[in-house]
């Protein structure tokens, strides 16, 4: 109970095999509530924590609790999440009524650039919690942040809001499980570019290739084939190219390995430069490879940070995931229905009324 009486608390429950956690907040924090109740995990040989926050609603008394949490976090090295009632926004989006950035608001938002966590963004509602008055005040107050380790672990991990029974805050489910959507499509890797033998190939595929039909038609009928036949060879050149590179360690490892019991040949020393050679140039190609899937274009081809990368391709994935839609005015997490309703969505878009169609002889 808070000093006025009224229900005060974070519960963080998890759920089936531990691989969702739902977060209820209810009632009012007031000035000794600023506590973190911390709780190490072990699953499956893996170390991991999940802290429930209830915020205070001093300022005062928040950065307190930020610098509490800060040295937590120092202290365990391991992935983790922090979800509760953080007691303020982030941005002016989330509240319904017109304001300006607060002071609260930046020490939040340096908080959580200090630490390098993680802000998920919201599924199934726009805002957490709402007063019920007339007219109402939402806000988004509740939330769950990541650490950059539980990210890299579990890129899938959305927050997806609940229904709300009686409390003024919605409960959110934490998923680390983003779901199948289905066959990914297949992309130019700009990593082929750097094969001297591509172009060639390609020229070679398409003299090679014959189709029955219009211009038009055996055009597109080629670009069909060329496709497969790019995804072919990839899996066979490129393969899996972190995979390669881990080979590669395993072989230099096995090289350190005979270099310490004094036993390397010239013919060692020969094929470990060819194997640093080689792995240089499959590093190369894996930044390449980030970098288009990070969408940042900005960085010089050769850097090498791939947490970096990785956050923001997340991030990225975590934004083109679709974890639920309003299907008929019915908000909706059933994967079979989304899929449905967005393939007929899409078929009604681009059904053809006109089949009367342009052909290539004239080009």
């Amino acid at each position: 109970m808070g000093e006025d009486g009224a229900a005060s608390g974070v519960v963080t429950t998890s759920k089936g095999s531990k691989k969702h956690w739902v977060i209820v907040a209810d009632g009012r924090a007031s000035s000794t509530d600023n506590l973190i109740a911390d709780k190490e995990c072990n699953a499956n040989n893996f170390e991991f924590f999940v802290s429930s926050v209830y915020a205070p609603n001093d300022r005062k008394e928040r950065r307190i609790l930020w610098r509490e949490i800060g040295e937590v976090l120092g202290i365990w090295d391991i992935p983790g999440c922090l979800g509760g009632d953080w007691n303020v926004i982030s941005t002016l989006e989330e509240k319904n009524r017109q304001g300006t950035l607060s002071r609260a608001m930046r020490n939040f938002n340096q908080f959580m650039s200090d630490f390098n966590l993680v802000d998920l963004p919201l599924c199934g509602a726009k805002y957490t919690w709402s007063n019920f008055q007339d007219p109402p005040t939402c806000t988004r107050i509740d939330r769950f942040l990541l650490n950059s380790k539980w990210d890299n672990y579990f890129p899938g991990s959305n927050q997806i809001a609940k229904p709300r029974p009686v409390s003024d805050h919605i409960p959110l489910l934490l998923s680390t499980e983003m779901g199948d959507s289905g066959p990914r499509p297949k992309k130019f890797e700009l990593m082929w570019l750097e094969d001297e033998e591509l172009p060639n190939l390609m020229k070679e595929w398409w003299e090679n290739l014959n189709f029955m039909g219009n211009p038009g038609f055996r055009f597109c009928k080629k670009l069909m084939a060329i496709k497969d036949l790019l995804n072919t060879w990839n899996k066979e050149i490129f393969g899996r190219v972190d995979q390669v590179m881990q080979e590669l360690l395993v072989k230099i490892k096995n090289l350190d390995d005979k270099d310490a019991e004094g036993t390397t040949t010239t013919e060692d020393r020969i094929l470990r430069v060819n194997l640093n050679s080689d792995y240089c140039g499959w590093a190369l190609l894996e930044d390449k490879r980030k970098k288009k899937k990070a969408k940042d274009h900005w960085l010089q081809d050769g850097d090498k940070n791939s947490s970096y990368f990785h956050k923001f391709a997340n991030g990225r994935r975590r934004l083109n995931h679709i974890g639920c839609l309003k299907v008929d005015g019915e908000l909706t997490q059933d994967k079979r229905r989304i899929s449905h309703h967005l393939k007929h969505f899409y078929e009604e878009l681009y059904k053809e009324e006109d089949h009367n169609r342009p052909f290539m002889e004239e080009l």
